[in-house]
């Protein structure tokens, strides 16, 4: 499968596209797939990890994200935070 950057950042409101979503603690509650790929492209594909770093960068204003941040970090990753309060509890 052909790794897509557009993917893994975009404004989709659903939990199964876009940023990968976790909680306070940082622990992921839904794009586990989405990490992975992420991760084999930064540790394995210097290309793809080249393409998410650009297509981040120049989307981070629409995030409110600084590009010049992005562009200091050594692997970064767009991610949505869901605070514990706002979770449905059981």
């Amino acid at each position: 499968m052909k790794f897509s950057p557009e993917k893994h950042i975009s404004v989709a409101t659903h939990v199964t596209h876009g940023p990968i979503v976790i909680d306070g603690d940082g622990s992921i509650l839904s794009g586990h797939a989405r990490h992975a790929e992420l991760k084999r492209a930064y540790e394995q594909s210097p290309e793809d990890a080249a393409r998410y770093r650009m297509f981040l960068t120049n989307h981070a204003p629409s995030f409110g994200i600084n590009p010049l941040d992005v562009m200091r970090k050594k692997q970064p990753v767009l991610v949505r935070k869901i605070n514990h309060e706002d979770l449905p509890h059981s």
